[in-house]
């Protein structure tokens, strides 16, 4: 747990951007009993609404949504110039602040793709709703799963729901990496065309 707080803090401190929550400080502080504790201090959002707060009311609308997404792909942008791939792309790590700006947050399962992973082969890693095919079958991840994982939020703000529905994990799993999501238009009909597609 120590060395992925340690691997979280390292990869997020090189990350700049108006669409990732900010680094202040890392290190390490002693309580009033003497225990060490690690400490990361980061940016305050303003605000500070996460997307699954926002999908409590259910769909957006498309226009909001794609902004959204828009300002969450120039996040991922300033993090694939690094070679760090954020791996847990969801509604909850999406947070906006008063003025409407999206922040990534919640790089700990980010990797950095010059670094040795902590995690185990094979291992799963980030939310299976929204968990990029290769990501499902265990294989590692890379931008292309940041993309995919940022499109099933698309949709699901769109929609209102996430692209496949299962009953347990493994379903859900198998559901991404073998069926296509349904058409964006069958349940949000406002949304255009060219969006949905």
């Amino acid at each position: 747990a120590r060395a992925r707080f340690s691997r979280e803090a390292q990869t997020i401190a090189r990350l700049t951007g108006e669409h990732i929550v900010a680094v202040y400080e890392f290190g390490t502080y002693t309580d009033t009993a003497g225990r060490p504790h690690l400490l990361l201090v980061l940016e305050l959002v303003e605000g500070g609404l996460s997307l699954r707060g926002v999908l409590s009311g259910g769909a957006v609308p498309w226009a909001a949504a794609t902004s959204v997404i828009r300002q969450a792909a120039l996040g991922l942008i300033a993090g694939e110039e690094l070679g760090i791939v954020h791996r847990d792309i969801k509604p909850d790590n999406l947070l906006l602040t008063r003025k409407g700006v999206v922040k990534l947050t919640d790089f700990g399962l980010a990797k950095s793709l010059d670094s040795t992973a902590i995690s185990l082969s094979g291992s799963l890693l980030g939310t299976p709703a929204y968990l990029a095919p290769e990501a499902c079958a265990g294989e590692p991840a890379d931008a292309r799963s940041d993309l995919y994982s940022l499109g099933a939020t698309w949709f699901h703000l769109l929609t209102g729901r996430t692209p496949f529905l299962a009953d347990s994990t493994l379903a859900m799993l198998k559901r991404h990496q073998q069926d296509l999501p349904p058409d964006v238009r069958e349940l949000a009909a406002t949304v255009p065309a060219d969006i949905a597609a």
